[in-house]
């Protein structure tokens, strides 16, 4: 959620409101939080003697999860006034704590999907530096309970983490500088329904988060929103990011693949063909591709990392001599150095090529 922020503009030093649940919880449920409440992610997970082996639960559907967070939250909820859970899409949940007065920033939490195979004590998953708030004393039994209604199911234990406040986003437009007119994010993560609303976006939910997602849906729905007079639209593919956090190299290939083929192409082949929309497409990523072995572990990372990530801007006009897409070939970009920070990324869209024309590798 950072960096789809960052992309677009919104600082998430200012903006950032701790976590991604409560864009989640007004993009699924139109739940808004007040000032004194908290919200959490909540993973449906599997532990197995007190380790995590599965951060989603073998990937748990959204039919099967639902049903496990309706039974949860209707028997806690009456014990623990305050504190509701909501289901959001196959493994994400989301659990509110009303007047929690506590901030994000105070909180630490596990990230399940980087902690698979460590042991876990579901008594205190949610920590703070000195004395811990009442509510989130609760918060720590609440869970505990939680793991003793779901034991004998594959999720058995719910995970917190990502604590989120209230998101108040200002409009997109005022991000780069100009009114723009009708803009649009394409995707399915409900964090991104949640940011478009606050920014006064369309929101179109297409496909799912995970490898079988509809990639060609999703591209001819960005083709269909710029046919339609959209200024600007923006199209979130999760795959990938799945993919490398569930380390499976040959479903990142083809996740890859089919965006090439079904999203990318098709929108090229737009602008091409609509010579008089001078079009620009950005094209990046979320994971540091980790081409580099990490010391001393001697493996490569399946998590996020501050690396920066490579990124290809096309807009039929300018170029620089670089005939790859890879980090190597981009650090020898026209943008390679310095690194542009990721506030620069929308102006540079919206003025297509105008640092590149500076560059003297520009053909």
């Amino acid at each position: 959620m950072v960096a789809q922020m960052g992309i677009l503009g919104w600082d998430p030093h200012r903006y950032y409101p701790g976590g991604r649940s409560s864009a989640e919880l007004w993009a699924t449920h139109r739940i808004k939080l007040d000032g004194n409440d908290l919200s959490f992610r909540a993973n449906l997970s599997t532990v197995s003697d007190g380790r995590l082996v599965s951060y989603n639960a073998g990937y748990i559907d959204s039919v099967a999860a639902r049903a496990l967070v309706s039974a949860v939250d209707d028997t806690l909820s009456r014990r623990y006034h305050g504190i509701r859970l909501y289901h959001l899409s196959d493994f994400r949940t989301a659990i509110v704590v009303r007047n929690a007065n506590t901030s994000p920033a105070a909180l630490e939490c596990i990230e399940p999907h980087e902690r698979e195979g460590d042991l876990l004590d579901v008594s205190r998953l949610i920590s703070m530096s000195g004395r811990l708030n009442p509510e989130i004393v609760r918060l720590n039994s609440y869970l505990v309970e939680a793991q003793a209604l779901l034991a004998g199911n594959c999720a058995n234990t719910l995970i917190p983490w990502s604590p989120a406040s209230a998101l108040n986003l200002s409009p997109f437009g005022s991000t780069v500088g100009t009114p723009i007119g009708r803009t649009a994010i394409v995707g399915f993560m409900d964090f991104l329904g949640g940011i478009a609303g606050s920014g006064g976006m369309e929101f179109h939910r297409v496909g799912n988060g995970r490898l079988d997602t509809d990639y060609a849906a999703k591209g001819a729905k960005v083709v269909e929103l710029l046919k339609a007079g959209c200024a600007f639209v923006m199209c979130h593919i999760n795959s990938p990011d799945e993919m490398s956090h569930m380390v499976d190299l040959q479903g990142k290939i083809y996740s890859l693949e089919q965006i090439d083929m079904h999203i990318v192409a098709p929108i090229v082949r737009y602008f091409r063909s609509n010579g008089d929309e001078h079009g620009g497409v950005l094209l990046l990523p979320d994971h540091y591709s980790n081409t580099v072995i990490v010391q001393p572990t001697g493996c490569r990372r399946d998590i996020h990392s501050l690396d920066p990530v490579p990124f290809v801007l096309w807009d039929g006009v300018h170029s620089d001599d670089r005939e790859t897409f890879c980090e190597s070939e981009s650090c020898a970009g026209a943008y390679g150095h310095p690194c542009l920070h990721v506030s620069q990324l929308m102006p540079l869209l919206f003025n297509r090529g105008e640092r590149v024309a500076a560059c003297d590798s520009t053909v």
